[in-house]
């Protein structure tokens, strides 16, 4: 089925969002279409940062006449004030509010239990730069918890990443949190023009394989069934449920490094941000340290889909657009 009834003009955005806009398409129909609500859906996007999925939801309010009022949450004010300045004109049909807060430790909990759907862009569980905090990684976690307990039980949820091994170590902590019977529907975006190693495309500002911006939005998770355990959630939880997502997932990757492995997985037995900014740069080197980071990423691709799609629910997806 065609999203638009004519197809869409370009000019809503330059023409690199709109084409990362048109890419997230698919899947966000699919979050409305799993939503509990048919008319007026209420969205939440949790570190919202520069909404270009605003653009998105555009697109279907003029093919479609989705009608969405759309909450913008995030931390940056910087972020906050583009988005009001420069997307609700771009937008304009889209109703847009957007609030300042720190997810992780004062999230807007009414708002996200009366979202209809909820979105999650680009979380950074594996940032790694010399100026990243590293308890970056455990307000990370905390946002994924409080999303996952104050939720509407029907309220389907949307989390977009880079790279592959950040989708695992979040599929890995969701399904320590969750109880059985989380159903979810994960998405490998491969439309032509994808960049590969078939296809080596880097943009000029690109200095790090791991933040290709032709991979924006490529691994797709949407989460259309949880139920959250009774868990006491604190810090120590925290580092606990993320050095299990690594002891599971580091030897999966089968690095060259057994030394260093071994001695990183009897480290994360007594888990602290030391030892954690270790396994996620560990992680991060499995492309960005290899000659052929394409070719090791395309590698991770294929080990997130085969150990973690569920039977009917894992697509690759390709509209056919020419990026």
């Amino acid at each position: 089925m065609f999203v638009f009834n004519s197809f869409p003009s370009p000019s809503l955005f330059p023409l690199r969002h709109f084409r990362m806009a048109y890419s997230l398409l698919p899947v966000i129909r699919n979050l409305l279409e799993n939503s509990a609500s048919q008319e007026v859906f209420n969205v939440i996007s949790i570190a919202c940062g520069t909404a270009i999925e605003l653009a998105t939801f555009e697109l279907l309010a003029r093919s479609r006449e989705v009608r969405v009022n759309y909450l913008g949450c995030d931390i940056n004010k910087t972020d906050l004030r583009f988005n009001m300045r420069v997307l609700q004109k771009q937008a304009p049909h889209v109703k847009q509010t957007y609030i300042h807060a720190n997810i992780a430790s004062s999230p807007p909990l009414a708002d996200i239990s009366n979202a209809h759907c909820i979105i999650w862009r680009h979380p950074e569980f594996l940032s790694d730069h010399d100026e990243t905090p590293k308890g970056l990684i455990l307000d990370m976690c905390q946002i994924l918890w409080n999303i996952l307990v104050h939720k509407n039980d029907k309220a389907p949820i949307l989390i977009t990443c880079y790279d592959p091994h950040e989708m695992m170590i979040i599929l890995e902590l969701i399904q320590q949190f969750c109880e059985e019977g989380l159903k979810y529907d994960l998405t490998i975006d491969k439309q032509p023009g994808r960049a590969s190693w078939q296809n080596l495309t880097i943009e000029p500002e690109d200095k790090d394989p791991l933040f290709n911006l032709n991979h924006h939005d490529q691994c797709q998770l949407l989460i259309t069934s949880c139920q959250a355990k009774k868990l006491v959630a604190n810090e120590d939880m925290f580092l606990r449920a993320l050095a299990k997502a690594f002891l599971t997932l580091l030897p999966r990757v089968q690095p060259s490094e057994e030394n260093k492995l071994a001695d990183l997985l009897a480290n994360l037995e007594q888990p602290n941000s030391d030892t954690l900014r270790e396994a996620t740069s560990f992680l991060n080197d499995q492309i960005r340290a290899k000659d052929s980071p394409f070719v090791a990423r395309e590698l991770l691709l294929s080990l997130l889909t085969d150990y973690y799609e569920q039977p009917n629910s894992s697509h690759h997806f390709g509209s056919g657009l020419k990026f």
